[in-house]
């Protein structure tokens, strides 16, 4: 599991991250072991939203979505339901909801989903 949310086997993302240091789905950035590179890192992700496709967040479990919650600064205390924690994703601006038609939502929209 990358901090983006996305699970790979082991083995397939382990050889993509051995050329890349990007989720292979939505492309963020993970983090290195290089300073200078990592100033400019951290400047391009707070730009960056992790992309779901609509529906994909509904699919994952409450540990995934507490984690992915975490992971970018959102806030689930008070979240009961698995849908309070979609819904606090989702209004937060910190994820991009891609529709199927190719149009991704503004932030704050409504709609759910991962790549």
């Amino acid at each position: 599991r990358l901090p983006c949310g996305h699970m790979f086997h082991k083995p397939c993302v382990t050889d993509w991250l051995s050329k890349h240091c990007t989720c292979p789905v939505c492309r963020y950035e993970l983090q290195t072991n290089d300073g200078s590179f990592e100033a400019g890192r951290e400047d391009r992700m707070r730009k960056q939203r992790p992309r779901f496709r609509e529906g994909a967040l509904e699919k994952k479990g409450v540990h995934e979505l507490r984690r992915l919650a975490a992971a970018l600064g959102v806030r689930t205390q008070g979240c009961i339901e698995k849908s309070d924690i979609v819904s606090k994703l989702e209004r937060s601006g910190r994820v991009e909801i891609v529709r199927d038609s190719g149009s991704a939502s503004s932030p704050g929209g409504s709609g759910g989903g991962g790549l």
